[in-house]
């Protein structure tokens, strides 16, 4: 029996074994992570957009203060990163152009 398994150690059975098992545990980790991160992304996709959407409501009614103007940028920015590209997209250029919502640059 002792001549099997040194032969096995010997003939690298066990150690390929081994590092099966390790991948395949490691392939099922990183499969549930890029669920997760999936998942957290649309979430933050959707929460942009729902931010997003009551600030273009809001500018419409000439409600937005400066501060909500920078964070209406914070989200926009966010939510293009996010691979969002709709009618939010076109909603911004049109405020844009009517001058309601513009981009607030600091120089320091």
């Amino acid at each position: 029996m002792k001549e099997v398994i040194l032969a096995m150690i010997g003939a690298g059975t066990i150690p390929a074994i081994l590092t099966s098992i390790v991948t395949i545990i490691t392939n099922k980790q990183n499969a549930k992570k890029e669920d997760l991160e999936k998942s957290i992304n649309q979430v933050q996709l959707d929460n942009c957009k729902n931010y997003l959407v009551q600030a273009i409501a809001r500018t419409e009614k000439h409600e937005l203060g400066t501060a909500e103007k920078e964070r209406y940028w914070e989200n926009y920015d966010k939510y293009i990163s996010l691979g969002g590209n709709s009618y939010i997209h076109s909603e911004t250029e049109r405020l844009k152009k009517e001058g309601k919502i513009w981009k607030i640059k600091y120089v320091i």
